[in-house]
């Protein structure tokens, strides 16, 4: 629930940033590696905010995703040492009523 509100919030923000932007229609040059082009400051704010969402997102998804896998991986091993304890203790129990009582 509170990772639906933080997305909200972003949400928000995009869309006043987009708000704010569309007032500013001066034409900004941008020069890539190979070319260049002239675009609205508003559109150039907008990218740069939608891509460093989805950037930051892809970085918490990989954390996310490694996190699952370590924790499954910790259940199972959990798993294998409480079934490992229970015949642990099933056979110490036998071993106790199975030995004499006046030794």
């Amino acid at each position: 629930m509170k990772s639906v509100f933080i997305t909200m919030l972003v949400v928000i923000c995009f869309v006043a940033a987009m708000i704010f932007s569309a007032n500013n229609t001066a034409l900004v040059n941008i020069n890539y590696f190979v070319a260049q082009g002239d675009f609205n400051i508003s559109h150039v704010i907008g990218f740069a905010f939608l891509l460093g969402f989805i950037i930051c997102w892809l970085i918490f998804l990989s954390f996310y995703i490694t996190l699952k896998f370590q924790l499954r991986s910790a259940n199972k091993k959990l798993a294998r040492l409480e079934t490992s304890l229970e015949k642990d203790k099933t056979a110490e129990t036998d071993i106790v009523a199975t030995t004499p009582a006046n030794v």
